[in-house]
C-alpha cells in the first residue's frame, strides 16, 4: 500500500508549480557524524567535513537514496505530518528501513528563511547529519 502521508508531505514542500515532480533532488554541502558510546551516551558531532553528495526523494517508490561512497538507499515505512520548530522551520520524520534491512529513522528540518536545511540519518548506534540544498 502507498503512504499517502509521505507523497502530501513531498507535495507541501514543493508546491504546485512542482507537484509533478516524482524525484526530488538535494546536494549536500557538509556532513557530520556522531556515534553511541560504550555507556549509551552520545559522542560529540564530529567536525563539519564538506561533501558534495546527491540524495533524492523518489515518491514514485516511495524510497530515499543518499549517493555517498557507498550509495545509501531508505524505503520509507510511514511518515509523521509535518510539524514546526519554535524557528519556523517544518520539521519532517520518515521511519525508514535500509537496504540491509535495518530500522532508522530520517528527519528533514526545512528552512523558511534561507537555505539551512539539514538531513538527519539516526540509527540506534550512529547518526548522520547533512547540510542541503535543493536542486530544482
Amino acid at each position: 500500500m502507498k503512504l499517502k502521508g509521505f507523497i502530501i508531505v513531498i507535495f507541501l514542500l514543493f508546491g504546485l508549480s512542482s507537484s509533478y515532480a516524482q524525484v526530488r533532488k538535494l546536494r549536500t554541502t557538509e556532513f557530520s557524524i556522531r556515534t553511541k558510546e560504550d555507556k549509551g551516551d552520545w559522542s560529540k558531532w564530529s567536525t563539519w567535513e564538506e561533501s558534495n553528495m546527491l540524495i533524492t526523494f523518489d515518491t514514485d517508490i516511495e524510497r530515499i537514496t543518499i549517493y555517498s561512497n557507498e550509495t545509501q538507499v531508505y524505503d520509507v515505512v510511514s511518515s509523521d505530518d509535518p510539524s514546526e520548530t519554535k524557528e519556523g522551520e517544518t520539521d519532517l520524520w520518515f521511519k525508514t528501513v535500509d537496504k540491509n534491512g535495518l530500522t532508522c529513522i530520517i528527519r528533514m528540518i526545512l528552512s523558511k528563511t534561507n537555505n539551512d536545511n539539514q538531513l538527519y540519518v539516526m540509527y540506534s548506534d550512529v547518526m548522520f547529519v547533512y547540510n542541503v540544498y535543493w536542486l530544482d
